[in-house]
């Protein structure tokens, strides 16, 4: 049989129609998180960076009158990362059936800070005097680390392993970002305007 070319024509568009009507749609673009957004650089001995912005006009909220909670459980420190305000305290517990022991080192001159043993159940608090790091190891088992990072800003953010972070409730102004990392070479500075809903930043570069 014999197909006239008016016929192929209404095929081929038929075909094209169906081809259109079948194509998914394009999704929509995603709105930029709220707050202060962007990537840090990755992480350093098993820590990743954190991201402090200390407001030009130096005033902030006065820290949390409840503690910060560092638990022993299964051989680890939980959590093993932990942001605390410079005057709040930090309680630590021991919620398994084997004593431990916290050994906090404030990391700019390594002096120790603070030493207590737990047994099962014991719970203590400390108010640590220092903005910076402090490493947390438990002497009886070497393996158990953690780490404390204490600000006297309220915006302040751990970045995820891929370095991205996000600090929310941020209000408008001029900010210093500071950039903590394991490594020292990694480390930074950045000025900051926060103006809207929604900043991104770049804090891979160090200066």
């Amino acid at each position: 049989m014999k197909i006239g070319l008016s016929t192929i024509g209404l095929v081929a568009l038929s075909a094209l129609a169906c081809s259109a009507g079948d194509a998914p749609e394009p999704e929509p673009e995603a709105a930029p998180p709220e707050g202060v957004f962007g990537m840090a650089p990755g992480p350093s001995e098993g820590i990743t960076s954190l991201v402090v912005l200390e407001p030009a006009d130096e005033a902030t909220t006065p820290p949390p009158s409840e503690p910060a909670v560092m638990d022993q459980l299964g051989l680890a420190f939980l959590p093993r990362q932990l942001i605390v305000r410079l005057g709040q305290p930090v309680e630590f517990a021991n919620s398994e059936t084997l004593a431990h022991n916290v050994h906090l080192h404030y990391e700019p001159n390594d002096s120790s800070v603070y030493y207590a043993d737990f047994s099962p159940d014991d719970r203590s608090q400390v108010v640590l005097e220092q903005p910076g790091a402090y490493a947390v190891t438990c002497d009886e088992h070497p393996g158990m680390t953690a780490f404390i990072y204490v600000t006297t800003s309220p915006y302040a953010a751990f970045a995820e392993t891929d370095g991205a972070f996000l600090i929310p409730d941020v209000p408008p102004g001029s900010y210093t970002a500071r950039v903590w990392n394991a490594d020292r070479s990694l480390r930074g500075e950045h000025p900051v305007e926060v103006s809207g809903a929604s900043t991104e930043l770049d804090l891979t570069s160090t200066r």
